[in-house]
């Protein structure tokens, strides 16, 4: 059973009771064939097929940026963008301006003709690591494939580059890897031999070579097991989550596992959680994402599906929050005959990406809405910390049963060789996306949430009871006479509730809210001046 996912959520806004903040669902009015995100504590980014955006929790656009090829994985830390677009890296600011571009396309082991593929960007704070391998196109039982780490420093120097050949007689795939909170960083591997696949990760030290002082955690739990994703947690601990799969078709037939592991590579506990209620039939609990928060809590959410022997089959969203010892605290199921759902073959079960994020004692949860032509638009649903969407309720809660599994740890007992290698300077050219836009949904919701690059507004008092003032900052008034501005209200069913204008001086372009008829709730505003979208927002009246 191959383990694919895509979730086609309703997006909504989630109030958290009148005196807290507003945290809104969006999605980006764009259209892509794969849209792929990356959480920090400030923001969100999404790279997809042609486009980076960078975007606050709120939906406010930042900045959009057209790239010539797709990009493949992104980390960000201390202000720097690293990013990896086939074989080239490239270093942005946060402002996503390209400040040094280095392609890797020269072979880097010399007894391999195959083209180099990489498969994660890594970065600990000092140093770049690069997990690659040079393999046929189309994996072929029997082929040498060879695999290297590569070390940049901050300049893209090429500081180390360590490599090694595997001849696995059946197959051999690099998996997905973590920086290391000590330095350096966890690659992930996994190996079939012949008809089993497992999985393992393996420490590399900050020069770039193995660390023969940790261990060496495996994975295989049944016929395949792919590591589907690792995160760091509160505790200076790494989770480990992977995906189980019993190509015999024994009980459980498939089932994701949790593993949390400290830095040397020992496991702290280690669990398996599958469906208990099940007994005949095609069955599997596929983990896709997880977040932490700040007390060692784990929240999960993956695809849960059963086609027994008998009776009614199932297919949906198990959402599942862990405490820091790996126990269930509650589940709860989101089944595909909502309209909320939607399961389609889109996200590998090992290509590292993480979905599920926790900021701002909120869930973020990046997504895909569908559209036509095959289309999806980057989308950030959020749930509170139950798992609950104001927009819709869940099916019910799915039995989940968990099981301790054995971990197999190993010493490293050699490295590999190293070699000389080097890149070449390249160009990649990133133009702004002047026009791209932010919307907010609420059900029916259609109006846009204009973000433009050129001008900021604050709203304030927000909430406000009585009245309130709109200040534009950043609109350039050209013929330096007073100008008309005209705003447009539009509550969270997408109506319009209020148009007005007004005459702004030069100096200082304001704008006065009046309560007036307006009940209380979340509002969404517009403005413009000759045609011109100058900016929008939302506001809350109490």
């Amino acid at each position: 059973m191959k383990k694919n996912i895509l979730l086609l959520f309703c997006i909504c806004f989630l109030l958290q009771g009148a005196k807290t903040q507003n945290v809104t669902s969006f999605y980006l009015d764009t259209v892509t064939y794969w849209n792929r995100p990356l959480f920090t504590d400030d923001a969100v980014y999404f790279f997809t097929y042609d486009f980076v955006t960078k975007m606050d929790y709120d939906g406010n656009v930042s900045w959009a940026k057209q790239t010539p090829t797709p990009i493949w994985k992104m980390t960000v830390r201390d202000n720097v963008i690293y990013a990896l677009s086939g074989t080239k890296v490239i270093k942005l600011d946060t402002a996503g301006n390209t400040i040094w571009v280095k392609n890797f396309s020269a072979h880097i082991n010399p007894a391999s003709t195959d083209d180099n593929s990489f498969n994660d960007i890594l970065f600990d704070g000092s140093r770049i690591y690069l997990n690659e391998m040079q393999a046929p196109a189309i994996q072929q039982a029997g082929v040498t494939d060879y695999p290297s780490i590569l070390v940049l420093d901050t300049s893209g120097t090429v500081l180390h580059v360590s490599t090694h050949y595997v001849q696995p007689g059946g197959g051999f795939s690099l998996q997905s890897s973590i920086a290391s909170l000590q330095g350096g960083a966890w690659i992930g591997y996994n190996y079939a031999p012949g008809f089993t696949h497992h999985s393992y990760i393996v420490r590399i030290d900050t020069i770039g070579d193995y660390d023969l002082s940790a261990l060496n955690p495996g994975f295989s739990f049944q016929t395949v097991t792919f590591i589907q994703n690792i995160i760091t947690m509160t505790d200076s601990t790494y989770l480990v989550l992977s995906w189980s799969n019993d190509y015999n078709q024994g009980i459980p037939a498939g089932f994701f596992s949790c593993s949390k592991i400290n830095e040397h590579g020992s496991a702290i506990w280690q669990y398996g959680y599958w469906d208990n209620t099940f007994t005949c039939g095609d069955h599997g609990t596929d983990i896709v994402s997880a977040a932490t928060d700040s007390i060692g809590n784990i929240y999960l959410m993956g695809l849960a599906l059963e086609y027994p022997c008998a009776g009614p089959s199932y297919r949906g969203i198990f959402c599942l929050k862990l405490n820091s010892q790996g126990d269930v605290l509650f589940t709860k199921f989101y089944g595909a005959s909502q309209t909320i759902l939607e399961m389609i073959d889109n996200y590998s079960n090992n290509d590292g990406f993480n979905f599920l994020h926790y900021a701002n004692g909120h869930l973020y949860c990046a997504v895909n809405s569908s559209s036509a032509g095959g289309y999806s638009k980057p989308t950030i649903l959020v749930f509170d910390t139950l798992f609950s969407n104001s927009c819709f309720d869940p099916d019910s809660t799915i039995n989940l049963n968990k099981v301790s599994l054995p971990l197999s740890t190993n010493p490293i007992t050699s490295t590999p060789p190293v070699i000389s290698y080097a890149s070449v300077n390249d160009t990649f050219t990133i133009n702004p996306m002047i026009n791209f836009n932010s919307w907010g949904l609420c059900m029916a919701l259609t109006q846009s949430e204009i973000k433009t690059p050129h001008s900021k507004i604050l709203v304030s008092p927000n909430p406000f009871h009585t009245s309130a003032t709109i200040q534009i900052d950043g609109y350039e008034n050209k013929n330096c006479v007073p100008i008309a501005i005209g705003m447009e209200i539009y509550n969270t069913l997408g109506m319009l509730v209020r148009k007005q204008a007004t005459v702004s001086s030069v100096s200082r372009q304001e704008i006065q809210i009046e309560r007036g008829e307006l009940n209380d709730g979340l509002y969404f505003f517009q403005l413009t001046s000759n045609n011109e979208k100058l900016a929008s927002g939302k506001f809350v009246i109490e």
